[in-house]
């Protein structure tokens, strides 16, 4: 009796087990292969396409993972590592059935700094990468930081194309987080195209970009971020975003935003209802300006269909140049959408509040000055000059008589009577502090008030920092035809030393004109001849397919691609928002 007991429960373990594996191999790693083509098996989540991405590893060749017709939710994210074990495989594609078809919604609950959503993409040089045919919605309850995306893409080489696929960023009128389509990351060396993607952006609190480019990670230095970038505009080494309609409805934080020596190509993009531009080195934390933009054959309008995008409101300038250096040419601008089109700044220039220090207490580090300017509670205070930079945020202000830091300078530093500060808008951390001749780390040519400032616009690094004039022709504004590049407001600094047309930046009637113009000017501690020559890569991008760009039209409707891969799903163009 006692044996036919135990027979009995090692029969039904085996029936439990059976089932158990059965019902495993069911819900997850349901991944059908017919050589080099591997389907999932629908209803999928993470997991399963993870399976056959796992499984894909080990093949040979060109390889194929179809993500079928599906509406699905998703908590976590598809890690594709190809920096490792993929020694025989040349080029991954993971494939949707279209725009509409193959449908993942994020459901994730972490807001942790860096989570990446749906697709972790780490690519290696030699290899190709393809994601496309899909439609992806954020999240509706969790935002995303700055530094992740729907798709995050890192690595190396120049193959990467994601292309097909429309980005739905919706936002609730009460919940105000960052949701980024594309987080691209060209750490070391990862470059390649967008194309052909739809970016849709709804809620009246959304602070998110379509997609942002980062040349290096926070903190990596000058080294990795400006100075490991070589000036090779007109190359394949950039992410290029090309023919992709960006339609925001209200302006959000641009249709794409660029840091830390990103190398960015934007061309014949629909942009409905927002802006576009890079930052400079005045974010939080040293060394985050762009490193070159290319920005032509792009229309700007604030249309959102039949109605107005921003409840009618115009949009300041359809382009800002905060840093670094590029090319901005026949771009289509509405006048009755943007007040202007494009504004040339250095905020390292500007200030709220500067002045020298006649009376200190160190210790409390209460500056005393006969004038406060424009100084609030909460700004940030430099103190400028010596060998190094020191920043307080401000914690009282009494007009034209004191400034107070009660939490003390940074790096246990004190004050001096005699030494020179200046109060910014921007963050507390910038190790740079401002350019105004005290800072050591800028070029602080003699009698230019701290000219050349480090990764100021207009400038780029070629064995140390020299002007690389931004080019400015052929975009349509009003009626008028011009380079139409305009100086931000700021300090008389700024448009005294720093930002001056036909020096660091040039309205032009042709890229020939520019370089012209540009080798007749004598730029202070340089000398002539600090122009240089521009050609467009390829168009379009060779990733995308062969066809033809139309110079002289703006927008996708200038982007025809006649031959391009036979898998990809039919262009999104004039289709349905899922």
């Amino acid at each position: 009796m006692i044996y036919e007991l135990r027979k009995f429960k090692i029969i039904l373990f085996g029936i439990i087990f059976s089932s158990s594996f059965l019902l495993w191999g069911k819900a997850h790693g349901a991944c059908s292969w017919d050589g080099n083509a591997g389907t999932v098996a629908s209803p999928y989540d993470h997991a399963d396409v993870q399976n056959c991405v796992d499984d894909a590893k080990l093949k040979t060749g060109d390889i194929t993972i179809n993500i079928p017709t599906c509406n699905v939710s998703w908590d976590d994210r598809v890690l594709i590592d190809m920096s490792s074990s993929w020694a025989n495989v040349t080029g991954l594609t993971i494939q949707g059935a279209g725009i509409g078809q193959t449908i993942i919604t994020d459901t994730g609950t972490s807001s942790a700094f860096g989570v990446v959503r749906l697709f972790n993409i780490v690519t290696k040089t030699e290899k190709i990468f393809r994601l496309s045919g899909m439609t992806l919605n954020a999240s509706t309850t969790y935002g995303i930081d700055s530094t992740s995306g729907l798709i995050y893409v890192s690595g190396n080489g120049t193959q990467i194309r994601i292309d097909a696929i429309t980005f739905n960023l919706l936002r609730g009128s009460s919940n105000n987080k960052d949701s980024t389509g594309i987080s691209w990351h060209q750490d070391t060396g990862a470059y390649g195209v967008i194309d052909n993607c739809i970016f849709n952006e709804t809620g009246t609190l959304w602070q998110g970009n379509g997609i942002k480019v980062y040349g290096a990670p926070s903190g990596y230095g000058e080294a990795t971020a400006f100075f490991g970038r070589a000036f090779t505009p007109g190359t394949a080494n950039a992410t290029y975003i090309e023919n992709n309609t960006f339609t925001f409805e209200y302006r959000g934080n641009d249709c794409y935003d660029a840091y830390r020596g990103a190398r960015v190509v934007v061309r014949y993009n629909n942009i409905h209802g927002t802006a576009s531009g890079g930052h400079g080195n005045d974010s939080s934390g040293a060394g985050e300006s762009v490193h070159t933009q290319e920005v032509y054959n792009n229309s700007y309008d604030n249309t959102c269909g039949a109605a107005s995008c921003n409840a009618g409101a115009k949009i300041s300038q359809a382009f800002g140049w905060r840093g670094g250096t590029g090319v901005f040419f026949n771009n289509n601008i509405d006048v009755n959408g943007y007040s202007s089109v494009s504004q040339v700044g250095n905020y390292r220039s500007n200030y709220y509040a500067e002045g020298t220090a006649t009376n200190v207490t160190p210790s409390s580090t209460v500056l005393y000055t006969s004038s406060t300017g424009t100084a609030a509670v909460g700004n940030t205070i430099y103190r400028q000059g010596g060998t190094d930079i020191a920043y307080c945020t401000i914690t009282g202000v009494v007009a034209n008589t004191s400034i107070t830091c009660s939490g003390g300078l940074s790096n246990s530093k004190q004050w001096s009577s005699g030494d020179k500060f200046m109060v910014f808008y921007f963050p507390l951390a910038n190790t740079d502090g401002g350019c105004d001749g005290n800072s050591p780390f800028d070029g602080n040519v003699s009698g230019q008030e701290g000219w050349i400032c480090k990764q100021q616009v207009g400038s780029t690094y070629d064995s140390g920092y020299v002007p690389k004039a931004i080019y400015a022709w052929g975009n349509v504004y009003n009626g008028a035809t011009a380079g139409h590049l305009t100086l931000s407001s700021g300090s008389t600094r700024q448009s005294s030393y720093h930002v001056k047309e036909n020096q660091t930046y040039f309205n032009c009637d042709s890229a020939a004109d520019c370089k012209t113009k540009n080798d007749l000017i004598d730029i202070p501690g340089f000398g002539y001849n600090q122009g240089w020559t521009y050609a467009p890569y390829d168009c379009p991008h060779p990733l995308a397919g062969t066809g033809s760009c139309d110079e002289g039209t703006a927008g996708t409707g200038g982007y025809n691609i006649t031959n391009s891969d036979t898998t990809a799903p039919a262009s999104p163009t004039g289709l349905a928002v899922s």
